[in-house]
Order: structure tokens, then C-alpha cells, then sequence
């Protein structure tokens, strides 16, 4: 019994130096790195339409974005953006310049954002549209290079119509 003993309290004591390892209680939280430089950043977003959704690429969409960017300071970022977004009319493909300005630099940073562009549609493109988004979200540092985010925007589009939908978007950015 007393060898029983003697191995479980040798075993928790092995254990507990290596449990405490994993555990640094002074390292500090990780944030986005603050440093100016280029950055990418993908995002699946989708849009609920808002109003009259009858009419073809009003009422929803879903779609991929990437964005290839260069961040002046640490809170504010710059970039040129394109996708796809399939729409319940059909598909369109946005060019858009992408403007974020972030808050407070920590672990999880807010930030506000704007898109503009035209979103380009491929079976005739005098019925492609200019488009504004304007949003927030924030932003979840998981190293000092890549982080995930997630926000929610408003976003109007016009051509001879003009629509507007309620935006969700998630994705990662990559700093390099």
C-alpha cells in the first residue's frame, strides 16, 4: 500500500511541474502586431435584404472576399478587395477599396469599416452596381501574425434600383 502511495504522489508531483509549463501566467496577451506593414485578410460574408427583396439580387447573398492591404499605424488600415457573391439573381464579383480603422490594441479589438466599389456581374455588366458598406465588428488576436474576426454592416447598392442589406462577415487576417 505504502509503494501504491508512494508512486501516485511521485506521478502528481511529476505532473504538476509539466501541467504548469503549458500555463504562463506572465506572458502577456497577444495582440495583433502594431507595426506598419502588409497585410491579407478572407472573409466569407453573407447579406439579408432589407426592403422589397421580389426583384433579382435584392434579397440575399453569400459569398468569399479577399483583401490585400497595408496597415499605416495600429489603428489604421487600408486595402484593395475582390471576391465573388452569389446572389439569388446570379453571381457578382465586387472590386472594392476597404478602410478600418481599429480601437484600443488588445487581445480582442473593435473596429469600424467601410467598403466602396462595384460589384461587376459577368452575363452583362451594364447592369453591374456601385455599392457602399459601412459597419463594425472586432477583431481576436490568436498570434502576434493572424487573428480572426467577425462583423456586422449595413451595405446599400444602386443601379437603377437601389437595395440595401443587413451584412455578417467572418474571417482571418494575416499580417506579414
Amino acid at each position: 500500500m505504502k509503494k501504491l502511495l508512494l508512486s501516485l504522489s511521485l506521478t502528481c508531483l511529476a505532473a504538476t511541474p509539466a501541467y504548469t509549463q503549458m500555463v504562463n501566467p506572465n506572458k502577456p496577451f497577444t495582440t495583433l502586431s502594431s507595426e506598419p506593414g502588409w497585410y491579407s485578410q478572407t472573409e466569407i460574408a453573407a447579406g439579408f435584404g432589407l426592403g422589397e427583396t421580389e426583384p433579382d439580387y435584392s434579397a440575399s447573398f453569400i459569398g468569399l472576399t479577399e483583401i490585400g492591404g497595408f496597415q499605416f499605424t495600429k489603428n489604421i488600415n487600408a486595402g484593395l478587395g475582390t471576391g465573388l457573391l452569389f446572389y439569388n439573381g446570379g453571381t457578382m464579383m465586387p472590386f472594392f477599396i476597404d478602410f478600418r480603422y481599429k480601437f484600443d490594441a488588445k487581445t480582442v479589438t473593435p473596429y469600424m469599416f467601410e467598403q466602396a466599389g462595384a460589384l461587376l456581374r459577368f452575363d452583362s455588366f451594364k447592369d453591374s452596381k456601385v455599392f457602399v458598406t459601412l459597419g463594425g465588428g472586432a477583431q481576436y488576436a490568436i498570434t502576434r501574425r493572424m487573428a480572426v474576426n467577425l462583423g456586422v454592416g449595413l451595405m446599400l447598392q444602386s443601379q437603377t434600383s437601389r437595395d440595401s442589406f443587413v451584412t455578417l462577415r467572418g474571417g482571418f487576417t494575416y499580417m506579414f
